[in-house]
């Protein structure tokens, strides 16, 4: 009991320790990768006295990332935070001292948790990572008004949902990046944000239900990567009144697809299902979808060429390894576009 109100009584130190008033000296580097590199030691701000390409602050103790200490007055492309213990960013730390910062801003390998609303507020980057994180929540307007970013890279951290409040005037975004997380459940309306051909990568989640996700968005030649999940079943019209360039649902326990999973008004070029294991009726789908809409089937089995077993295993298409046989998956391909293509079993 004493000891838990010890390491509870240090806890609560440590965070009224370390505020924006009261935090240790850091050392950064300036980098023009053209002209000249600079290091700059024991530093309690980071300035950049001519316009340079790299802010990179690496490797120091920076648990709460504060606006004090963010004074640019010329132009640098991106600044970088990695493994700097980050836990927290101030609310709009980054909506005055980021106008000088033209391209991107990363905070990968740190310990923020969640993203809070108007953290990013109006800000004109064009590319944020956040990726490496333990992010579980993104609050209502985390990411919004922000008329030119383009990528947003969260994959590596510990999303469960996605919160559609999250995201909005985002004219320009086209690649979201949301591999290895925990997420469940693709909802309805989730990427109604999107306006621009975008690329959606969800690889390697526990997704098990998909709804309309892209439901009230105006968005075409979608590309969706929902490879490595635990989706076992379409329903009717999941992808109706969207046009699609790619989605790929390979290494998914995936058994039924409904007849109209994709229905009205919906278009796809590619339809990838490697390593599904689809009865009869599911067949019948996916091959009427070539003929009917005209779309490009990746349609196989898979199996172990050494011990000749059948495979679906996540963790092996998302760890990298399976007892050591890595290599040796043998990926059994069918490229369909008629009838006489697909004989079913």
């Amino acid at each position: 009991m004493w000891l838990k109100l010890f390491v509870s009584l240090l806890a609560t130190l440590w965070k009224l320790t370390w505020t924006c008033e009261n935090f240790a000296p850091f050392n950064y580097t300036l980098d023009d990768h053209d002209q000249w590199k600079l290091s700059v030691e024991e530093a309690e701000i980071i300035s950049a006295p001519d316009p340079c390409d790299e802010v990179s602050v690496q490797d120091q103790f920076i648990p709460r990332l504060c606006c004090k200490i963010l004074n640019f007055t010329h132009p640098i492309e991106q600044i970088i935070f990695d493994n700097c213990a980050t836990e927290e960013l101030e609310e709009d730390c980054f909506s005055e001292a980021i106008e000088q910062i033209t391209e991107s801003l990363t905070i990968t390998n740190n310990k923020l948790t969640s993203v809070k609303k108007g953290t990013f507020r109006n800000i004109q980057l064009k590319e944020i990572y956040l990726h490496n994180n333990r992010i579980k929540i993104l609050e209502d307007d985390s990411f919004s008004n922000l008329s030119n970013l383009e990528i947003l890279n969260l994959n590596q951290n510990n999303l469960q949902m996605l919160n559609p409040d999250a995201f909005s005037e985002l004219p320009k975004l086209h690649t979201l990046n949301l591999v290895f997380n925990q997420i469940r459940i693709l909802q309805e309306g989730v990427f109604k944000f999107f306006s621009a051909n975008p690329v959606v990568h969800l690889k390697c989640n526990q997704i098990s239900r998909v709804e309309d996700a892209f439901k009230g968005s105006l968005a075409r030649d979608i590309v969706l990567d929902l490879r490595a999940n635990r989706i076992e079943n379409l329903a009717e019209g999941v992808f109706n009144n969207h046009g699609f360039e790619d989605v790929n649902l390979n290494t998914n326990p995936l058994k039924t697809i409904a007849t109209k999973f994709c229905g009205e008004n919906c278009s796809m070029k590619n339809f990838h299902c490697i390593c599904c294991y689809l009865n009869k009726d599911g067949l019948q789908t996916i091959r009427d979808l070539a003929l009917i809409k005209k779309t490009f089937l990746y349609v196989g089995g898979c199996y172990d060429a050494t011990y000749g077993d059948s495979i679906l295993d996540i963790q092996y298409v998302c760890g990298g390894s399976k007892n050591n046989r890595a290599g040796k998956l043998l990926l059994v391909l069918v490229l369909l576009r008629s009838f006489n293509d697909f004989l079913l079993p």
